[in-house]
């Protein structure tokens, strides 16, 4: 799936107040405009992906930014795969449920909800992490953090 970015972009790096990216309006916060913008593509793609390294309040956190749809799915058989119980029977019921509740949440906001709500793309996912603490690396299968608590980013893994 090919998404264009928009001319939105570029006013975005320009600095201008306020622009639209991907369809998507995007306040200009004056600081990771570029993040915005991949985070605003990413976000809502069932495919699209891009490996970054960032710098969350001093720690570094390195993966593939997934959208929320992948992540959902990812993590529901992860979940389901993990679940015990006493009988077949309240297993099934269990996983059935399990599945119910995450085909509920992992569609992405519709670009309408997004424009005319406060429904926005304000969380970071990446897959395959590495968290790098002084000295200690420690690998996650997923990470969910705030954009806002980024201080910096690179293009790539760590």
């Amino acid at each position: 799936m090919r998404q264009k970015v928009s001319s939105g972009c570029v006013k975005l790096l320009r600095k201008e107040t306020n622009t639209k990216t991907a369809g998507i309006f995007v306040p200009f916060d004056g600081r990771i405009a570029l993040l915005t913008i991949f985070q605003n593509l990413v976000n809502p793609s069932d495919e699209a992906q891009i490996s970054v390294t960032l710098k969350v309040h001093g720690t570094l956190v390195s993966g593939t930014m997934i959208g929320m749809k992948r992540y959902y799915e990812e993590v529901s058989k992860k979940l389901s795969g993990s679940v015990r119980a006493k009988s077949e029977e309240e297993l099934s019921y269990v996983k059935k449920e399990l599945q119910k509740l995450f085909d509920m949440i992992k569609q992405p906001p519709s670009k309408k909800e997004i424009e005319t709500s406060d429904n926005r793309y304000d969380h970071i996912i990446l897959k395959d992490v590495q968290i790098y603490i002084e000295s200690a690396k420690v690998k996650a299968s997923h990470w969910v953090g705030k954009k806002d608590s980024v201080d910096g980013f690179v293009l790539g893994e760590h």
